[in-house]
Parts: structure tokens; C-alpha cells; sequence
């Protein structure tokens, strides 16, 4: 498990707050167009379309002339950022859908989640490109809050938009389901390690020039009570004498200084080989900010306070691992 601990002296980080959340079970819940003039689009409630067999939001635009989508909400109440930590939407694109660009290199588009207060600012945070054939089935698309955090957010907003010179091949077709703004967590569990697909996420390096995999191990387990059973295996192909260097990288975007301390298990097998120096070498984390610099934390308590700040990981945050064997 790889997990991280709320700042629990923050006043506005330590109150709970529910999570907002959009399922579509019996119609759009005051979900509504905000095209530019010449840009229509139709909205409408599926009953059984959705992520679950269920409800859910079609919007259909595109074609000739219009080049984008862009659903909006009123907000049940004013928000404050600082309370909140990510933004999801479960989408999914008709296959028959036109795409954009020249030949269809944009896809379908690029995606991004907007909120907005009461002077109608744009506060967006970018997804960028979807592409086929992903995007043909339900993908959930998440958004971090970004600092600095604005206090009285009025609406959410998402905008879908082709290229404006090509617009699209034909009319798209998307699918919107369970779109949810979560609170922040306390703890954040960036990973279980219960699925497959968590362990996509964590990408080998090749600058390190060192083989490595990843791949997802359910006969290891540290406890915790997640299931179903797993681990994240990494294996190392180092070779022998000299330095040497894996990392594994997961581009999570989170910001920092919302959190203090970092929590992982970790076990090394006994049929490893031991480094010239009778160790297994050392095993680092780290929090790489939008310049691609690296802030290692105190392997004995991962402290993360000792290097967030406002500018720490705002927008391209990535997490970083990494074992050195000397």
C-alpha cells in the first residue's frame, strides 16, 4: 500500500466534506449546454446508457461548423478548492463519432475540467487529447485541484473541443456518467495494488539503462484490509559491480503541501542478489514538480512538509520511486 497522511493541524484540509456527486440515475440534475453562439449541442437523459446499465447524460455536437461540447452545473453551494481535492468523469465516445484534425490526428478532441465562481472565471484543469478506440468504452477521466485554491467556485464545468479549423469528420456522441468533485482524503491511498490496472500506472524508466518490469503480485500482500490480494512486484535486471539505478514513475498529479508524512510497505525478496556492499542498496521516494526536478524525502519517515510548497507539484506533479544498487 502507498499512502499519504492529511496535515492534521489544517483547519480547513481537517473538517470532512461530502463528496458531490452526479450519477444521472433519473435525469441530467441540472446539467445544461454553455456552447458559444454557433456551436450547438444536444443534451439529453439515457435511461439505460450508463456506466452500470443505468442513467446517465448523451450529448451529441459536432460535424460542420461546431467544434466542441461544453456541459455545465450550478453547484449546490459555493466552493472552497482548499476543501477539495479531485474532480472524475466516467466517459464514454460513440465509435461512430467523427474525429478531428487532419486525417483525425486531434481524436476526438481534447478534454478538460473548468470550475468557475461568480464573475464566470475559468479555472480549468487540462486533460488534453482522448483518442480511439480508449475511448470507446467507459474511461474515468480525473482531475487534481490545482493550487493556488479559490474559495467560491459556483460552477463546474467540462469543455470537449475538436480542432477549430478542421471542427469534426461527423456528429459526436458522448456518454457522461457518475461525474463526483471527492473532498480531501485523509488518508490519500495513491495505490492498493489490488488491480492490474494500478500497476500500468507506474512506468519503468529506460534513462536509467537498467531492465526493469512491473507487474502485479497476488500472492504478497502487507495487510490493510484492501481486496482483493496484491502487490506491486518490481524487478531489476542490475548488473553486476559499479552503480546502478531503477526508477518507476506514476504521473499523479497532487499538490504537496496538503499532506505530511508518506506511508509504504515494502519487502525485498531473500532470493535478491546483495550489492558489493553486503545490502541491498538503498530504496528512495520522491515528488518530481513541473520543472522535472526531483525532492527526495528522509527514506526512515517520508516527510513531505520538508519540501511542498505552493510550487511544488500544482499542475504536473509526478510520484516517483527509486532503487539504487551500488
Amino acid at each position: 500500500m502507498l499512502a499519504v497522511v492529511v496535515l492534521a493541524g489544517s483547519a480547513s484540509l481537517g473538517h470532512a466534506q461530502s463528496a458531490i456527486v452526479y450519477n444521472f440515475a433519473s435525469d441530467l440534475e441540472g446539467w445544461s449546454g454553455d456552447e458559444p453562439a454557433g456551436f450547438p449541442a444536444t443534451y439529453s437523459w439515457d435511461a439505460t446508457g450508463g456506466s452500470t446499465g443505468g442513467g446517465c447524460m448523451e450529448v451529441q455536437f459536432g460535424g460542420t461548423g461546431t467544434n466542441e461540447m461544453d456541459p455545465i452545473v450550478t453547484l449546490p453551494s459555493t466552493l472552497n478548492q482548499e476543501q477539495y481535492f479531485q474532480v472524475s468523469i466516467h466517459m464514454k465516445v460513440d465509435s461512430s463519432s467523427g474525429t478531428t484534425g487532419t486525417g483525425g490526428s486531434g481524436g476526438y478532441g481534447n478534454l478538460q475540467a473548468v470550475f468557475r465562481d461568480a464573475s464566470y472565471s475559468w479555472d480549468s484543469i487540462w486533460y488534453g487529447a482522448v483518442y480511439p478506440p480508449a475511448a470507446n468504452g467507459w474511461v474515468t477521466y480525473t482531475f487534481t485541484i490545482p493550487s493556488p485554491y479559490k474559495p467560491a467556485e459556483q460552477y463546474l464545468q467540462f469543455q470537449f473541443q475538436g480542432n477549430s479549423g478542421t471542427g469534426y469528420s461527423a456528429p459526436v456522441t458522448v456518454y457522461i456518467d457518475n461525474i463526483t468533485i471527492s473532498p480531501v482524503p485523509n488518508p490519500w491511498v495513491i495505490d492498493a495494488f489490488t488491480n492490474a490496472s494500478e500497476i500500468t500506472a507506474w512506468n519503468p524508466q529506460s534513462w536509467t539503462g537498467v531492465p526493469s518490469t512491473s507487474s502485479l503480485n497476488t500472492g504478497q500482500d502487507a495487510g490493510g484490509g484492501f481486496t482483493p490480494l496484491g502487490a506491486m512486484e518490481l524487478d531489476c535486471a542490475f548488473p553486476s559491480g559499479g552503480y546502478n539505478q531503477a526508477a518507476f514513475q506514476n504521473n499523479q498529479s497532487f499538490d504537496p503541501s496538503r499532506f505530511t508524512y508518506l506511508d509504504m510497505d515494502v519487502k525485498v525478496d531473500p532470493s535478491s542478489t546483495l550489492a558489493q556492499d553486503g545490502t541491498y542498496g538503498s530504496f528512495d521516494f520522491a515528488v518530481m514538480d513541473q520543472s522535472y526536478s526531483w525532492h527526495e524525502c528522509d527514506f526512515d519517515e517520508y516527510k513531505l512538509d520538508s519540501f511542498a510548497s505552493a510550487n511544488a507539484c500544482p499542475y504536473h506533479g509526478a510520484v516517483s520511486i527509486a532503487g539504487i544498487c551500488d
